[in-house]
């Protein structure tokens, strides 16, 4: 928890968690799923600092079962290179690395999405002021059209 932070009432985006693997027959459609892919014994990769992944999907996993790398794609370097049985991914962040290269045309298999988390701007305290008006710009950014222009989320 940051005390020195505010939230700036107006979401920016819903962003999917993605499971990803190399096996076509892993599907996950929740959290329950994924836990019966740990219990079969299938191991998992992901970014130190998803904090997402970390407070609600690693959990359903052993220590054991888990492999944290620094990011930049290393997760799914583990999923290809037949390491790891699964990776966990922010939607944004998949998009992105996919159009890297070594990922482009890697059979990579979007077995689900677990989850959605909504993303909000934050301010430092000193800039409380800002809030209201950052928040109303936001707002009318979104109802132009042009926020989806520039901050697509899926």
């Amino acid at each position: 928890v940051y005390t020195n932070l505010i939230r700036v009432e107006e979401a920016v985006g819903q962003v999917p968690v993605l499971v990803l693997s190399m096996d076509s027959n892993h599907t996950v459609a929740n959290l329950d799923d994924l836990a019966i892919l740990a219990q079969q014994g299938n191991t998992i990769s992901h970014a130190i600092g998803f904090v997402y992944a970390e407070k609600n999907v690693l959990p359903v996993f052993s220590e054991e079962q888990i492999i944290s790398t620094s990011g930049g794609g290393k997760e799914l370097e583990l999923l290809i290179a037949g390491r790891v049985d699964l990776a966990i991914i922010s939607g944004p962040h998949y998009r992105q690395l996919r159009e890297r290269p070594q990922f482009r045309d890697a059979p990579i298999h979007q077995a689900g999405t677990v989850a959605h988390f909504t993303l909000y701007p934050y301010l430092h305290k000193k800039h409380a002021h800002l809030a209201d008006n950052l928040a109303q710009a936001l707002r009318k950014v979104k109802e132009d059209g042009e926020y989806d222009l520039f901050f697509p989320m899926d």
